[in-house]
């Protein structure tokens, strides 16, 4: 095998963890997005039990 070849099976194989890389991003976004999308709807049903707004729930909660 030439170096060339070499070099382009080690260039696709980067490009190929780049793409992977570029797709757990994407993941971990998401979840980070309904983490706090669940977080905050926490926060609004515990405030509204409580009879509080968010704001003031969370002073409440320092």
């Amino acid at each position: 095998m030439s170096k060339q070849d070499s070099l382009k099976k080690l260039e696709e194989k980067v490009e190929k963890q780049r793409e992977t890389v570029a797709k757990e991003q994407e993941k971990l976004a998401s979840l980070e997005n309904d983490f706090y999308k669940a977080f905050h709807e926490q926060v609004r049903v515990k405030a509204t039990t409580m009879n509080m707004s968010v704001s003031e729930y969370l002073d409440a909660m320092g």
